[in-house]
Order: structure tokens, then sequence, then C-alpha cells
């Protein structure tokens, strides 16, 4: 969409208010006020569910333009899991429909996520993603309530007019999925040996120390029932060589015992080197969970500096947020369901 300054006609269309809502502590919409015609802008907030969307209606009302995701866009399960990735995908698309219908929305524009996954770890991926075309099938099988509008790259859609499909923009996108190729993938091409992740483990280690409570992570990591902190074993694809990793002792070595989880080393150094390295990791996909509930023990060491990447740390206040805990427990607890 497109605005322009000298198009505001009348003092009702010069008043706007634009609001950032936090969902659920770690996503976050938008929601704009342009004279009394209202935008919606939910990215990738999980707000599928009709309980989920009447709890945001209740809040903010409806509106008249729906900006939403309609495919996943973050790991769904390994290579094997395909299924996992038709039941993201139908779920994207169905939230889509809940969601147009129930905030009454005259239009919708599907706009995330037009991702390709593009390293030759993640590229199955790719397999199960929803397409532009399957949107608006989708939307006319279910006899949607709102007009699906796609856009294309500089498409410009005006509120004041009844929206029209521009065929175009279709045929654009259907045109760039169908030239996706494993040929074009890119690939990791830096090694790093346990030797130099040893070293950039160290400097990890201070940095979560800065941020949290060390005497904390060590007791959660001796009362093992917690599930927390405990040896993760890490097999590094591009070396054949596992190593076990233990936070709380600070420890980082090579190891024969079955690893949890199999990741190129330049993956683990990205990690070490970036306080949002693990939750890169978790979009990009580029690993595999190689046992039961390897995944789980892998988040439940690493996923800390998601926590103080939202202002967080894990000091013993945290124990009385028991909503964060909730919501935290909750994703790992469905993504294990899923893996399943």
């Amino acid at each position: 969409m497109q605005a322009k300054r000298d198009s505001i006609s009348s003092p009702a269309l010069a008043c706007f208010s634009i609001k950032i809502i936090r969902d659920q502590y770690y996503d976050s919409a938008l929601v704009a006020d342009l004279g009394g015609k209202i935008i919606f802008n939910l990215n990738d907030c999980p707000i599928l569910s009709r309980k989920r969307i009447r709890d945001f209606q209740k809040r903010h009302g409806n509106c008249d333009v729906l900006l939403t995701q309609f495919s996943y866009a973050a790991w769904k399960g390994g290579r094997e899991n395909k299924s996992w990735r038709e039941l993201a995908a139908s779920e994207k698309i169905k939230g889509l429909v809940n969601q147009g219908n129930m905030f009454g929305a005259k239009v919708v524009i599907p706009f995330a996520s037009f991702v390709w996954f593009s390293n030759e770890l993640n590229y199955y991926l790719n397999d199960s993603v929803n397409t532009p075309q399957r949107v608006l099938d989708h939307c006319a099988d279910s006899r949607a309530s709102f007009d699906c509008l796609i856009l294309k790259p500089y498409d410009v859609y005006s509120m004041d007019a009844k929206p029209v499909q521009n065929r175009e923009a279709i045929d654009f996108w259907e045109d760039k999925y169908k030239h996706l190729a494993r040929d074009k993938c890119e690939r990791y091409r830096q090694t790093f040996n346990p030797d130099h992740l040893n070293d950039l483990f160290g400097q990890y280690c201070e940095r979560i120390k800065r941020n949290n409570s060390w005497w904390l992570i060590s007791l959660i990591g001796r009362l093992n029932f917690l599930g927390g902190f405990q040896p993760v074993v890490i097999k590094l694809s591009d070396l054949e060589d596992s190593i076990i990793v233990d936070l709380p002792k600070q420890v980082l070595r090579r190891t024969d015992k079955a690893p949890d989880i199999l990741l190129h080393s330049e993956s683990l150094a990205f990690i070490f080197r970036n306080a949002f390295g693990f939750d890169t990791l978790t979009v990009n996909g580029t690993f595999e969970e190689l046992r039961h509930g390897g995944f789980g023990r892998f988040a439940k060491t690493f996923a800390i500096e998601n926590l103080n990447n939202l202002g967080y740390s894990l000091n013993p206040a945290l124990i009385f947020n028991l909503k964060l805990i909730s919501i935290f427990l909750g994703r790992l607890a469905g993504v294990a369901r899923k893996l399943e």
C-alpha cells in the first residue's frame, strides 16, 4: 500500500494512529486507524484459533484491511516429518480465513511468508509451503466473507476502491515458486573444529553469566527432573565428530555418546557468537533431531537467550512469571507432539 501526503483532503483523514501490540511476549502486531479505516497487520502472530482471534477482537475490535501470514516460515520437523509441514501449511491457511471472517475484514492481503528455504540443509522445508494460488482457491472454496488480494512488489492498493485481483501478481509469484531450484542453494562454507568451538563457547558462557543468574543455571542443571540445562550431544555434520556441551559445567569436548541433534559447525559457532543465534537456527531449520527428545534438550539449554532478548533474565524472580513460563513450556510441548 502507498500513501501520499497531498492525497489527504479532509481533517478526518488527516487523523491517524498506529499502535504496536505485543503478543505473548514474543511476537507483535500493528493496529492502524487511518481516518476511521482500520488496518490490522498480524504478520506471524500465532492468532489462529477462534479463541485467540476473539481475545484480540475484544481488545482491538474489527478491521477493514487485514495483512497476515499465509504459510509457515520456520523449521517444521526433519526431512521425514512432512506431515508436520502439511499440517502447519493447513493451519496457516485456515487461520487466515478465520481471521478475515471473524474480524469482519473487507480485504485480506496475504503478505507473509513469501519465503524460500535456500540452504542445501533446509531446502526440503519447501515441500509443503502454501502458494498464493492455493490461498485464493481455499478462500473461494470456504466462501470467505472478504476479498483476498495478492499483490506483487510495487503494486498499489487504494482503500477507497473495490479491490481487483491482478492476474499478473499471481503469475509473478507462481513463476517465482516454480523456479526455486536445489542447484541454486547456498551452503555453509566455513568449518569450526572443536578447539575453535571451545574458544567461542567460553565467550558464550561469559555472555550468559552477564545476563542471568549463574548459580540458578547450575542448580537447575543439577535437578535432572526439571530437564533444563542438561548436557547436549551434538553431531557436527561437516566434521563427522560429536561433541557434548554442558553449560553449567562450562564444558565442551568430543564424545562417543549418541547425539541428540545434527548441525553444521558454522551453525553452532553462530549460536555462540550471537545472542539471536538459537532463534535464527529454529527459523532456518538447518538441523536435524537424531533421537527422541533431542530437540527439547537442545532448546532447554540454548533458548535462554531468547528469554534475554525479550528483556528478561533467568533469576529467582522469573519463577513468579507463570504466564511466561507457561507460554515457553507450551510451545516446547507443541513441538514435541508434532515431532512424534
